[in-house]
């Protein structure tokens, strides 16, 4: 039985802790860390923003991922994220992602908030 498990279960999270964590929870976390702004933390806000369940999780992590703008991989999460089809649902705070970390700029995010 075990065999069969391991096929066709879903992969392990990265992070359980904070997979087991409530939304709420995860929210508070997210936005502690994305204020901290410490690298290390990256992944698992990209991790947030890309894989969590709670929407109100990914717009925290989005709100915050500009603290991250030295990171390597902040420019091709966010492309990803467009590239997926997934950036549209996650507006205004996608856009405002790009402005703040310079991918767009302030004219061309206004100019994408008001239509």
């Amino acid at each position: 039985m075990n065999f069969f498990k391991k096929i066709f279960s879903k992969p392990d999270s990265p992070f359980p802790e904070f997979s087991k964590l409530s939304p709420n929870n995860r929210m508070r976390m997210i936005m502690q860390l994305g204020d901290k702004g410490d690298m290390q933390d990256f992944n698992l806000m990209a991790y947030a923003i890309q894989t969590d369940t709670d929407m109100g999780v990914r717009m925290a992590g989005l709100k915050r991922i500009h603290a991250f703008k030295n990171h390597p991989d902040l420019k091709p999460l966010l492309l990803k994220l467009k590239d997926d089809g997934v950036s549209e649902g996650l507006e205004p705070y996608y856009s405002m992602a790009l402005s703040k970390t310079g991918i767009i700029t302030f004219e061309e995010f206004t100019k994408k908030i008001n239509g």
